[in-house]
């Protein structure tokens, strides 16, 4: 399969996939940490327009999830921003899996992420950091979607 992982740049999906044969690529606003050739640096959703057969997105999720719902005062504009880009990704493939916190886009989940600590760990962000997929996960989409 052709597949594209949006809003990804650690690669962790990206190389799940790869592992099982796929043509598997990554996408994000920011260079793959991996050095990946098989990085597209760019907007996601000129990505996304290509022809895939599968696509996994990632979407920022500070404008979508609760778990900033105290700050959305103020920034209606950028969560329906964030809302458009969301719902944009979803109808570039007709075999799509969209990762989003408990917030606009998903009921029924609980918080677990953003008690976290803030500020730079290990040279990447707070957002970054929380934003890498576990490699168990990433392994168990790819098994699961590869068949």
């Amino acid at each position: 399969m052709k597949v594209l992982v949006a809003c990804e740049f650690s690669g962790v999906v990206r190389e799940a996939f790869r592992k099982r044969g796929h043509d598997a690529w990554s996408c994000d606003l920011i260079s793959a940490t991996d050095g990946s050739r098989y990085h597209i640096l760019g907007n996601a959703i000129q990505a996304a327009r290509r022809k895939w057969d599968l696509i996994i997105a990632h979407p920022p999720c500070t404008h979508l999830t609760v778990a900033g719902a105290r700050w959305f005062k103020g920034r209606e504009r950028e969560q329906q921003e964030a809302i458009a880009f969301a719902e944009t990704l979803w109808g570039c493939c007709s075999r799509m899996a969209i990762e989003n916190p408990i917030g606009a886009l998903v009921d029924g989940r609980k918080p677990r992420v953003h008690h976290e600590s803030p500020g730079i760990m290990n040279g990447m962000t707070r957002a970054q950091g929380r934003s890498i997929t576990y490699v168990g996960v990433a392994e168990a989409m790819a098994e699961q979607w590869s068949n």
